[in-house]
């Protein structure tokens, strides 16, 4: 079986793929583009989650976008068979071993984090 490889061009496109068509504004329907989502994704985090407390709290950018999205605001599967599944796609696999298993789990907030992270830089946002 093959290891994981998050560093993947192709596992990276599949999961920037993902990470766009779940961030959905139902609210403001011209937000549409890659650029429009990410720019109504950072307005929305930086107005709920980036407050003093909540900065001194989470001091790294990353790890406070991976705790916001935990809260839920947008449809990001959640659940641990869901993740799983999710990851099948972006892997292109059909299964992982429970030590991958667990690592995907761990890092799955993470994960769209950094990658929103990414997307934004890439697009030239700022948070």
């Amino acid at each position: 079986m093959k290891k994981l490889n998050y560093q993947n061009n192709a596992y990276k496109e599949r999961l920037r793929k993902y990470i766009l068509e779940t961030l959905e504004f139902p609210d403001n329907p011209e937000v549409r583009y890659p650029r429009e989502k990410l720019k109504a994704f950072n307005k929305r985090f930086n107005k709920e989650a980036c407050y003093p407390y909540n900065i001194k709290r989470k001091p790294i950018l990353k790890d406070r976008i991976s705790d916001w999205l935990q809260g839920m605001p947008f449809n990001f599967v959640c659940y641990n068979y869901e993740v799983l599944e999710i990851a099948k796609m972006l892997h292109e696999r059909e299964n992982f071993t429970e030590a991958e298993e667990d690592e995907l789990i761990e890092n799955w907030w993470d994960t769209l984090a950094n990658e929103i992270i990414y997307l934004t830089e890439v697009l030239c946002l700022t948070y």
